[in-house]
Formats: structure tokens, sequence, C-alpha cells
């Protein structure tokens, strides 16, 4: 029996279907995983004034960190826009009782 070859294979030197399917699944795994990374990287053109201010002020380790940094801050900022512009439009309960949840 030589190094490297499976048994099945040495048997009649015929492909088994099992290692064809194997095959095929880490192809699909590889094309996918590729396909993935190629889709999740993209290229855009960002001021770099504004890029090293971010990095500055968030002491970013990387452009990548201080983009990712400068997004969830405005995401953040969006949100909590949102929640400000719901005060006053709500109207209060007067039967809730703010300490009943403090007692244990």
């Amino acid at each position: 029996m030589s190094v490297g070859v499976s048994p099945r294979k040495q048997q009649g030197g015929i492909i088994h279907p099992c290692d064809l399917k194997l095959w095929c699944m880490t192809l699909r795994l590889l094309f996918y995983s590729s396909l993935l990374e190629y889709l999740m990287n993209t290229q855009i053109n960002i001021d770099e004034n504004l890029v090293n201010q971010v990095i500055t002020l968030g002491q970013c380790a990387s452009k990548e960190e201080a983009v990712v940094l400068a997004l969830q801050e405005f995401i953040r900022h969006r949100k909590q826009q949102e929640i400000i512009k719901l005060f006053g439009t709500l109207d209060p309960d007067d039967d809730y009782d703010y300490k009943q949840g403090r007692n244990r």
C-alpha cells in the first residue's frame, strides 16, 4: 500500500462515490468562502483627513477599525435621535409606580 492513496482508490483504480462527494463539498466550501470574502470587501473613497481624525480621536489601530467605529457611532447617534423625538409624544401612565420595581 502506497502512502497518500486511499484504500478505496487502490481497489480497481475507480474513485469511490464517497471520495467524490467529499471532493465536491470541499470545492463548494472553498468557492462560497471566496465569494463571501469578495462580497464583504468593499472599496470606497473616504476623505483621508476624516479617517485620520477618527483614528486619532478613537485611538484606532487601523483604518478599518476607524471606519467601523465611525459607522457604529453614527448608528448609535441616529437611534438616540429617534428616541429623543418620542419625548412628549407618549401619554404617561398615571397608575405607574416606579418604586414598586425596587421592592425585592
